[in-house]
């Protein structure tokens, strides 16, 4: 719900609001703001060229994205050789 009330904020123009918002939804356990949806989704335009967006929850989300593929084990494909 936090990120809905950020949509808006941002979309009124209410950057410091938006970007106050986000940032709760982000922190929130199951929350649907992912990397790929703050990257991607044009929800978040209005807030693109905001410093606080760009450097301070993209890269924190692609972080933990990142550790999150580094630690899942990827198992080669066997090869029978028969």
């Amino acid at each position: 719900m936090i990120q809905y009330l950020a949509v808006i904020y941002a979309w009124t123009g209410d950057k410091d609001e938006a970007i106050e918002r986000l940032t709760e939804a982000v922190k929130l356990p199951g929350s649907h703001v992912t990397y790929g949806n703050l990257r991607l989704n044009p929800f978040w335009d209005p807030l693109r060229g905001d410093p606080r967006f760009e450097q301070s929850l993209l890269p924190s989300r692609r972080n933990k994205f990142c550790v999150l593929l580094k630690s899942s084990p990827i198992i080669p494909p066997q090869v029978n050789s028969t």
